[in-house]
């Protein structure tokens, strides 16, 4: 039995943290645990985080205005309305228990850093690309710069699942981009939505058009 589960495995439209909606740009996010690994976790649908500007930004992309962060069904309507899929790298942290304390805590920071301090996983890597072809997806977007540079890196870490996909879409020339995250860590001082848009445009996200727009 899995021990922690993404939260959002086979939520409504989804079934296998995958989309069941047609889509042709992706964007692949890394975890999000289940309430009873974190208790506190208000999310119910990708980047709902209260600190987590994903759904202020990202809209305004496609000309759109920005999305309530827990308004569930209006970003499902928006993302099945310009073609896009969301999912995450990680399916489940199987060696995590329930009855160890640190588990729990590791788990509940959300840090993928402490994710990763744990050894069995269920990597939802492959389910990815099998979808990226299926769906002949034009556009993936991560939303983690990850560590690009480094070397030697472990099998068992979002980095590694990261560079698989990227390279599947290199070998294919699928348009593959990552992203600072969204959650606007880092940027510095300043308006974090203002900042971030400026910070992806220069990631490489593509500016688009939804055909309510057109």
């Amino acid at each position: 039995m899995l021990s922690c589960i993404h939260k959002f495995y086979d939520i409504q439209d989804y079934k296998d943290l995958i989309p069941n909606w047609d889509f042709d740009k992706l964007i692949i996010g890394t975890f999000n645990p289940s309430n009873d690994f974190h208790e506190s976790n208000t999310a119910n649908f990708f980047y709902q985080r209260k600190r987590n500007y994903f759904w202020d930004v990202f809209p305004l992309f496609y000309n759109s205005k920005p999305i309530s962060k827990d308004d569930t069904n209006l970003q499902k309507s928006f993302l099945k309305a310009n073609k896009i899929g969301i999912t995450d790298i990680l399916i489940s942290i199987n060696d995590a228990k329930k009855n160890v304390s640190n588990h729990i805590k590791l788990i509940s920071t959300v840090k993928d850093d402490d994710l990763e301090k744990f050894r069995s996983f269920n990597w939802n890597t492959k389910n990815i690309i099998n979808i990226i072809h299926r769906n002949k997806v034009k556009e993936v977007y991560f939303t983690k710069l990850g560590l690009i540079d480094q070397i030697n890196v472990n099998e068992n870490t979002f980095e590694y699942q990261i560079r698989i996909i990227e390279n599947y879409c290199k070998i294919n020339n699928i348009y593959n981009k990552r992203l600072h995250s969204p959650t606007g860590m880092g940027l510095g001082e300043g308006k974090r939505v203002e900042s971030l848009k400026k910070r992806w445009e220069s990631n490489g996200i593509r500016h688009q058009f939804s055909s309510d727009s057109k």
